[in-house]
């Protein structure tokens, strides 16, 4: 099972493992934006899974006080519930399990004649005022958190094309995936 603790955005999957190839399948998922507490006990207990892989996310610059509150207090629940259970799990961060499994944020690459352009306006600039360009330029060039959420279901719907994602599905189905090599690598060798 896998955990995207977000409320907003979160969800939970489950899947199974054929144990003669060791694939994934069976996939469904709970979102947590359109559940109650108790909805989401009864789906853990449904089928309580042999290993969990929780997303380990801390608030964001930005979020209020009262929100991030109400995030940390959700994740607890759902790490109290599998503690609670005496189920295996592991955390791991967003960036780890991306990577993992090939779908880390994307940086654009430079072109030859925009680092020639960055060369030529740096040229003529001081040395605080080439920073602070160099600094623009680095944001600027970044994928932003919606692109980066787009690129997160594009991954997701290239692997399981007969689902139609929405932006709140692909994380834990990605996680999904991590967490089946996890658990293929701990406890089925």
């Amino acid at each position: 099972m896998s955990v995207d603790p977000g409320w907003s955005g979160g969800a939970l999957a489950r899947g199974y493992i054929k144990l003669t190839s060791g694939e994934l399948y069976g996939i469904h998922s709970i979102r947590l934006s359109n559940s109650t507490w108790p909805d989401i006990l009864n789906w853990i207990r449904e089928d309580l899974p042999d290993f969990t892989l929780l997303e380990e996310v801390s608030s964001y610059s930005g979020q209020g006080i009262a929100s991030a509150f109400k995030f940390g207090r959700g994740l607890g629940r759902l790490e109290g519930f599998l503690m609670g259970m005496d189920l295996r799990y592991e955390s791991m961060t967003p960036q780890q399990w991306q990577k993992d499994i090939g779908v880390q944020k994307k940086v654009k690459v430079l072109t030859e004649k925009q680092k020639l352009e960055d060369a030529e306006a740096i040229a003529s600039m001081t040395l605080e005022e080439s920073k602070a360009y160099m600094k623009k330029m680095r944001k600027a060039r970044k994928t932003t958190p919606a692109q980066h959420k787009r690129d997160l279901k594009e991954a997701a719907q290239i692997r399981w094309p007969h689902y139609k994602f929405v932006l709140e599905d692909p994380d834990s189905w990605l996680m999904l995936e991590r967490a089946h090599r996890l658990y293929v690598e701990r406890y089925m060798a």
